[in-house]
């Protein structure tokens, strides 16, 4: 057998032993979905905390019909803790501290208190509070008013007195047949909750710029009568009643405030009155109805027959889209209709808009009617029967155009009245060159008189337009600009 030369390694590699892991990683069990939820995205208005009396102030809810009542503080300083002022209304106050006193029928003049130290009560917090208790009735349907304020109907009947009003809680006793106002915030710095009882309401409060309401309460069912003043203070969120058959539908304003967070606003069962609220009929109309509220979309009119004369303020710098004119109005008597939608740009339409505005009046001031809409798809202004004082409804550029292409108004309008510099004023516009030349042609002739001016700046038929064409125009004494 051969000798083998194989060397015999005698070394070992040594494997050590596996590390034992000894910390367990723990996975979870997989999350079974069993039910898709949808949640919407909702855009809601920052409420304030809801609000309650205070439980030791009388229940107001015991206010007897034709009363009111009146919760109230006193100040330190001034002349009076509580003022108002009555016009056509007479009765009996109880102060509350042990005195009492006759309301005389006087117009405009006013009744003030301040209270003695001592004589109230002790709310929840141990303030001293006192119950005025207001029994009044009006000797007028038309003229009867109670305000809470020191002054009057005009600088004669302001009483030479200062004061602020200590009132907290107002509540309104049903069956009175007078408008209850408050206003003047700074006479006011209390006023937090207004009762109104009652379904039938005669009239609803009216509020001047009072910022420290935090309630105001109607029955659920409440239906105004006479829908004048201004019934929505400045810090309430809600329309606060329901508005159904309102006959007396007249000069309201600031009916719809800027935190009004409906939707619709509904007057469609409502009817527009033959006179205002001093039995006038030439100052029939609506104004400030809705101006700068940001949730409301629709806005449905109230049956006006043919008994608007004027619509002045009518609603702007509102979100609004739609806005119902009821089929077969009439605006023949109406000679005023300024700002009736100002800067409202997401307006796309105006159902029903009658076209018959001032067939029954001398001549017509039309100004702003649409100025700022440049969502409408409303492409022409015919007015046939409108003699024209001045009309405008003009865009703001080249980007933000109203889509208006076409004006038609009474070829005998005088054009007496400018606004701005213009009696015309149709600038950033959609009209076209042939639109231009024929609103050119109906202009009225004012030759030999003084010259009268029209804005077509930013139309685009404006630069398209011809000496020839602008020559119409010019032959009888306009001026055009742009």
């Amino acid at each position: 057998m051969e000798k083998c030369d194989c060397v015999i390694v005698k070394e070992r590699i040594i494997v050590p032993e596996a590390v034992t892991v000894k910390e367990q990683v723990v996975v979870p069990d997989a999350v079974a979905v069993k039910e898709t939820v949808s949640v919407p995205v909702e855009v809601r208005i920052e409420r304030m905390p809801a609000y309650h009396p205070d439980p030791l102030w009388p229940d107001l809810e015991s206010c007897p019909a034709g009363h009111i009542w009146a919760v109230c503080y006193s100040f330190d300083e001034g002349d009076y803790d509580i003022c108002f002022c009555q016009t056509y209304v007479e009765g009996k106050v109880d102060w509350g501290d042990g005195e009492s006193e006759d309301i005389l029928n006087r117009y405009a003049r006013a009744s003030h208190h301040k209270f003695a130290r001592g004589t109230g009560s002790p709310d929840s917090r141990g303030r001293e509070f006192w119950l005025v208790d207001i029994d009044a009735d009006t000797t007028s349907d038309i003229y009867g008013g109670l305000t809470f304020s020191r002054y009057g109907n005009n600088s004669y009947n302001t009483l030479d007195i200062d004061g602020r009003n200590g009132i907290v809680a107002l509540c309104i006793g049903e069956g009175l047949k007078f408008q209850v106002t408050v206003s003047e915030e700074y006479i006011h710095p209390l006023l937090e909750y207004v009762r109104v009882k009652g379904d039938e309401v005669w009239k609803p409060v009216s509020f001047g710029l009072i910022y420290s309401v935090k309630k105001v309460r109607y029955n659920e069912k409440a239906r105004v009568e006479y829908l004048i003043g201004s019934p929505v203070p400045a810090s309430y969120f809600d329309f606060p009643f329901r508005i159904e058959h309102c006959r007396y539908f007249a000069n309201v304003s600031y009916l719809g405030n800027s935190r009004i967070d409906r939707e619709v606003l509904d007057f469609s069962t409502c009817e527009l009155s033959s006179t205002n609220y001093n039995s006038n009929p030439n100052r029939t109309g609506i104004s400030s109805i809705a101006n700068n509220t940001r949730f409301l979309e629709v806005l449905r009119m109230p049956k006006m027959y043919d008994r608007c004369t004027q619509m002045t303020d009518f609603i702007s710098y509102s979100n609004i889209r739609r806005i119902e004119f009821q089929p077969g109005d009439s605006l023949a008597n109406c000679k005023n209709i300024i700002r009736f939608a100002n800067s409202c740009t997401l307006l796309e339409e105006v159902e029903n808009f009658p076209g018959d505005l001032g067939k029954n009046v001398e001549n017509v001031d039309c100004w702003d009617i649409f100025s700022g809409c440049y969502s409408l798809r409303l492409t022409e202004v015919n007015f046939p029967y409108a003699k024209m004082r001045r009309v405008s409804f003009p865009g703001t550029d080249t980007r933000r155009r109203v889509p208006i292409s076409r004006l038609v108004f009474h070829p005998d309008s005088p054009f007496d009245q400018k606004g701005d510099a213009n009696h015309i004023n149709i600038k950033y516009c959609r009209f076209e060159r042939k639109g231009l030349v024929e609103l050119f042609e109906l202009l009225p002739d004012f030759s030999g008189g003084t010259t009268r001016q029209i804005d077509i700046t930013g139309n685009p038929g404006a630069e398209e337009l011809t000496e020839e064409e602008r020559q119409i125009a010019t032959d009888k004494n306009w001026i055009i600009v742009g």
